[in-house]
C-alpha cells in the first residue's frame, strides 16, 4: 500500500500484514516460523506415507502424494 508521505497511516484488521507492518522482527519471525511449520507438516506427511509404502502396488493406487512428487523430480530409492 502506498502512503505517499504520511506517516500516520493505519490499516485495518482485515489488511494482511497490518500487525506487523512497523515490526519487522516479528514480520521476519512470523515467517521464519510458518516456514517452519510447513517445512515439519511436509516432512511428517512424507515419512507417514513412507512408513506404509507397498512397492508391489502402485503410488496412485496407495494415496502417496508426497512421495509421488518426490519421485518426479528424481528423488527415491530405486531406480
Amino acid at each position: 500500500m502506498q502512503t505517499y508521505g504520511n506517516p500516520d497511516v493505519t490499516y485495518g484488521w482485515w489488511a494482511g500484514n497490518s500487525r506487523v507492518t512497523n515490526r519487522a522482527g516479528k514480520f521476519i519471525a512470523a515467517h521464519a516460523g510458518h516456514t517452519g511449520l510447513i517445512s515439519f507438516a511436509a516432512g511428517a506427511s512424507t515419512l507417514w506415507e513412507l512408513a506404509r509404502f507397498d512397492p508391489s502396488i502402485a503410488m496412485g493406487h496407495q494415496s502417496s502424494i508426497f512421495l509421488a512428487h518426490l519421485a518426479s523430480i528424481g528423488i527415491g530409492f530405486d531406480d
